[in-house]
């Protein structure tokens, strides 16, 4: 089991968002002042069919993506610590695929990038700082 781990972010922003907000909501959905409210829709579908493929209930199986169980899950968001390697990769091509099905926004806090999605694939990365670590869904 890898003791390495990073970090991504799902955000249910509406289609007018651009890259600070997404940054923002991202820096709010993590802070203890985050307001609670009902699941957004594609929030809500976005972890009902990640949770399908990948499980968070305790404890983690050595195969499973998650560095942390369960997932971080708010109203307008879902915050994920995945583990490198083969478990991780699949996941992360699964979280792309999904969020991009859901209108959900994709964000890498590690390297501060937004990905927002478009009718043919994802807009971004926004602000790039370094490698990206999804691609375009097939």
């Amino acid at each position: 089991m890898s003791a390495m781990s990073f970090d991504l972010a799902v955000l249910a922003m509406g289609g007018s968002a651009d890259h600070r907000q997404a940054c923002a909501r991202y820096e709010r959905c993590r802070s203890a002042a985050h307001d609670e409210a009902d699941l957004d829709p594609g929030i809500l579908a976005f972890c009902h069919e990640l949770r399908e493929w990948f499980p968070d209930s305790s404890p983690l199986a050595d195969d499973t993506p998650w560095a942390i169980a369960p997932l971080r899950v708010g109203a307008d968001h879902v915050i994920m610590r995945l583990r490198y390697g083969t478990a991780g990769d699949l996941a992360v091509e699964r979280i792309g695929d999904l969020a991009w099905h859901h209108g959900l926004v994709l964000f890498d806090p590690q390297f501060g990038e937004a990905f927002f999605p478009a009718p043919d694939g994802w807009e971004g990365p926004m602000d790039c700082g370094g490698a990206t670590v999804c691609a375009r869904p097939a």
